[in-house]
């Protein structure tokens, strides 16, 4: 247990253990366990990472193609250039894939988009957020009605989401093969975010280890969007899914929750409404959390659990153990 596994993706990991053979998979509750399984490892490639190490666009495209995805883009400026947000479009023979990078412990861009946790009116144009100086944030916390998410992660997404957009039209316009939607961390909010701006069907949403990204009315809209299901994997008890605090504007979307336990196995608690802790149980665990960290952080130090919890790798490892 390492602040390095946190940071960043296993050191030579093989993704995409198994073929697709989705129709195969074993089932914990509505959730496809392998499918889920591919998704986190499409989530933990978009860091584009073998440790602290880069992977090239080449060795990426490498383990894409070995995986049977018969074309890719990249969306965003991968080379930490002009835009903050990367991710990348991938379709093979049956389905297709959407997926957003997380945050990177070196790119002060994406802890920004992170912290800017105001609530803004929905945008779904991709022009970009409102400031926190626009009556319209005002609005969105005294109407709890009104779709309303987070700032930074609305306007991390307007970088890429013309290019997201046009990619998504293009190959719903050539076939109605199923879209799935996928991040890790911020990815996963983003990824959450587009989906929510996608009207072409067809479309799932797998995210681990995802923040909090807007207000009950939003969320409530990833119903229709989702039309193949919504599920939010939480590797046990993974300190990010806990902010922004509920308190009471933030929500995460009901019933769509799996958990993912340290001991092994994943828990369906979507018909559970105890499996969410309420304000001040999580409040009173970030805090723990808080008061364990130590800084500056060393790499190979070791870091409090729940942020451990967090790390790609145990996302990815726990879930392949699931898959039968």
């Amino acid at each position: 247990m390492q602040w390095r596994s946190v940071f960043y993706p296993p050191q030579d990991y093989s993704y995409f253990a198994q073929p697709p053979a989705f129709e195969a998979a074993n089932f914990v509750g509505r959730l496809n366990v392998l499918k889920a399984a591919w998704m986190a490892d499409a989530a933990t490639l978009a860091y584009a990472r073998s440790g602290p190490a880069r992977i090239v666009a080449a060795q990426l495209g490498d383990i894409l193609q070995r995986a049977g995805f018969m074309h890719w883009d990249l969306l965003g400026d991968w080379s930490g250039g002009s835009t903050a947000t990367q991710a990348y479009f991938a379709y093979t023979n049956e389905f297709a894939v959407l997926t957003f990078r997380g945050t990177e412990k070196d790119d002060w861009r994406d802890m920004a988009a992170d912290l800017a946790a105001w609530l803004v009116p929905v945008d779904e144009s991709g022009a970009g957020g409102k400031t926190i100086f626009d009556m319209s944030v005002v609005a969105a916390l005294l109407e709890p009605a009104a779709p309303a998410v987070h700032y930074g992660f609305q306007a991390a997404l307007s970088e890429v989401w013309d290019q997201a957009a046009q990619l998504l039209t293009e190959y719903r316009a050539a076939t109605g093969n199923e879209i799935f939607f996928t991040g890790h961390s911020l990815g996963a909010a983003l990824a959450t975010l587009a989906i929510a701006r996608f009207n072409g069907g067809n479309a799932s949403l797998y995210t681990f280890g995802s923040p909090r990204v807007g207000n009950r009315a939003f969320v409530a809209t990833l119903r229709d969007r989702a039309s193949l299901g919504h599920y939010r994997l939480v590797d046990n008890y993974d300190l990010v899914t806990r902010v922004p605090p509920a308190l009471r504007w933030y929500s995460h979307a009901a019933n769509t929750l799996y958990r993912i336990e340290a001991g092994g196995g994943i828990r369906d608690c979507t018909a559970d409404p105890g499996a969410e802790s309420g304000d001040v149980a999580e409040l009173t665990r970030d805090a723990q959390c808080l008061m364990e960290m130590r800084f500056p952080i060393d790499l190979a130090g070791k870091p409090p659990e729940d942020l451990y919890d967090h790390s790609p790798g145990c996302y990815c490892n726990r879930i392949w153990n699931a898959v039968k």
